[in-house]
Formats: structure tokens, C-alpha cells, sequence
């Protein structure tokens, strides 16, 4: 299979990778909310009209997940993909009220303006995954398993048997 990786938010040292296949395209950790838009302009980018067919996500920290409702409204059909402990917290008013908090002091920090309106609903885990499933999306297979340590929720995966993305 030929399968591209992008770093996509490195001029940040974020943590948002794509895997673009021939058909299908998988964004990991769309990154910071005050980011958001420009991973959605880095990816139109690479993918042209390739869909963006899904997101998988290493945890539920702010600096992994925020960037995700830019994500959403740019491909409102994105499936999302994560740990049912990441599901949970995501669900979680106090959560999301702490995520949006840390986006504005990162914002703040980096002297970069965000979209405070964003949709705490688009904050969320459409599909759980355990530990040792493997999703096929097109014609690539990601492998998740459990990486606790950094948090509880960690997931980290293989894609294709031959890429692997962690977890800090």
C-alpha cells in the first residue's frame, strides 16, 4: 500500500498527523482550537477533494482534541475515534468547560486568535474503541491499543501493520 504521513502542525511542535492513502485520508489528533483552521487549510491542501474519512485521537487533552470542531464543520461526515475513558471525559461539562479555558490561555500564550464560538458538542468520540481492535478504513487497517500512562484514555495505533502513531 503507499501511504503518505504529514506532520501537520509542526511550525508549532504540534502533535496532528495525516495518513493519506490513495483513497482515503485518517487525521490524528487534530491539535490546539486556536489551530484548528489551519489544520483544516493544511489538509485541503493535501487532500484536494479527497475526503477526510476519519480522526483518531491519542487522548482527550485539550492540546490534542480542541482543533476538532474546525475539523468537524470543514467534513461534517468525519467519524471520530477513540477510548471509551476519552468518550466519557468529552461528555463532560466540567471538561469541556476546562478544555475551552486552556484553548484561550494557549491562544493567549501564542498570541493567536480563535473561534471562542466553536460547538463544545462537536468535542466528542462518535466511535469507541478497545484495546487491540483494528478498524478498516478504505483499504487501511488501524490496530488501537491501550498506552495509559500519560492518561487514563491513551490510545495509540498501527496503521497497515508498518506505521505507528503514540501516545505520548
Amino acid at each position: 500500500k503507499k501511504v503518505k504521513v504529514y506532520y501537520i502542525d509542526e511550525d508549532i511542535k504540534g502533535t496532528c498527523f495525516l495518513v493519506q492513502g490513495e483513497q482515503e485520508a485518517i487525521l490524528f489528533d487534530p491539535g490546539m482550537a486556536y489551530y484548528g483552521e489551519t489544520v483544516v487549510q493544511r489538509v485541503r491542501e493535501i487532500l484536494g477533494t479527497q475526503p477526510l474519512r476519519a480522526v483518531f485521537l491519542t487522548h482527550s487533552h485539550y492540546d490534542h482534541v480542541a482543533g476538532l470542531p474546525a475539523v468537524r464543520k470543514a467534513w461534517p461526515g468525519v467519524k471520530v475515534y477513540g477510548s471509551e475513558r476519552a468518550r466519557e471525559i468529552l461528555l463532560k461539562p466540567s471538561a469541556l468547560s476546562v478544555i475551552r479555558s486552556l484553548s484561550g490561555d494557549a491562544a493567549e500564550a501564542a498570541g493567536m486568535d480563535w473561534d471562542r464560538n466553536y460547538r463544545d458538542e462537536d468535542l466528542r468520540v462518535d466511535v469507541v474503541l478497545e484495546d487491540g481492535e483494528t478498524v478498516k478504513i478504505g483499504n487501511h487497517s488501524v490496530l488501537a491499543f491501550e498506552t495509559t500512562g500519560h492518561t487514563k484514555c491513551s490510545l495509540s495505533y498501527i496503521v497497515d501493520g508498518e506505521l505507528m502513531l503514540c501516545s505520548e
